[in-house]
């Protein structure tokens, strides 16, 4: 089933997925028993489950696929999933023994008991070119929790989101691992201890090559624009991943001489080069 530039629920008025049996899955859109869905340029907001998936839910070998197809005007993506909430897990999108891809989306102040923004439990799938932000949930991380199998995430922006920004409890040999990404601004903890990470910016610093700690410059956080500033410490820090070429609007993957971590790829404005061109012809009328 596809779903495209589709509006599903409303914040203060979306649907309401009940107690009967299945019926508490999925708040905005189900999918179960090898069903698959392709949400694409799609707003899920407002909506309520009993039991998981506030916005969304894959249960069961069911597949949920959420993608910006069409440029959008401003700073946030195509597809967003807002103000959901579930009693159970997976505040924004759940996965239960299904497959979720998430890319280029805008996943915020979603509440649930454990997943705040995203949970996956024994579930497949990635998470790339996706803002996760002032989600919150009572247990397995406010913005993203991983139990028993790990997922990807690569050039995800995890900012602000209550105490714990990446929850992970794998089981088996292979860690949950993060590329290109930025985790900031929670109280508690930014990633699980036993996740790794690669070329990210996680407060507080953590173990892995070429990660940072240093304040990433968002262009107006408070504004929900998690946009990086020009003088960003992430703009061409991130690790070349020749899978991710374009960033969380559709810009092109790497401007610059490299990927940016997370997100977003920092394009100047304009005026940008405009001032640029100006100063170098001033330059050459000194010279000469």
């Amino acid at each position: 089933m596809n779903f495209e530039g589709v509006r599903v629920g409303a914040v203060g008025a979306g649907n309401v997925s009940g107690d009967s049996p299945f019926n508490g899955f999925g708040g905005g859109i189900f999918s179960w028993n090898g069903a698959s869905v392709r949400a694409i340029d799609c707003a899920i907001e407002g909506n309520i489950s009993s039991n998981q998936g506030g916005g969304l839910s894959a249960f069961s070998f069911g597949a949920i696929e959420l993608d910006s197809r069409t440029p959008a005007p401003g700073v946030i993506p195509g597809s967003r999933v807002v103000g959901n909430y579930t009693a159970g897990f997976g505040g924004g999108v759940a996965g239960y023994g299904g497959s979720l891809t998430i890319r280029s989306s805008f996943i915020v102040s979603n509440v649930a008991e454990a997943g705040g923004g995203v949970m996956s439990f024994a579930s497949s799938g990635a998470v790339v070119n996706t803002i996760i932000a002032h989600n919150q949930a009572s247990d397995m991380g406010d913005g993203i929790g991983v139990y028993m199998d790990p997922i990807d995430i690569q050039h995800c922006t995890i900012a602000e989101n209550n105490r714990t920004g990446v929850y992970a409890d794998i089981f088996g040999p292979t860690p949950l691992l993060l590329q290109n990404s930025i985790v900031w601004g929670h109280t508690d903890e930014q990633v699980s201890t036993n996740a790794l990470a690669q070329f990210c910016d996680i407060e507080g610093g953590f173990p892995g090559p070429f990660n940072l700690n240093t304040n990433p410059l968002f262009v107006a956080a408070s504004a929900l624009n998690y946009d990086l500033d020009g003088g960003s410490p992430c703009i061409d820090k991130g690790m070349t991943l020749v899978s991710v070429t374009n960033d969380c609007l559709l810009n092109p993957r790497p401007y610059g001489v490299g990927w940016d971590m997370g997100a977003y790829e920092y394009v100047p404005e304009p005026s940008v080069f405009i001032m640029a061109g100006l100063m170098m012809i001033l330059g050459m009328r000194r010279k000469s």
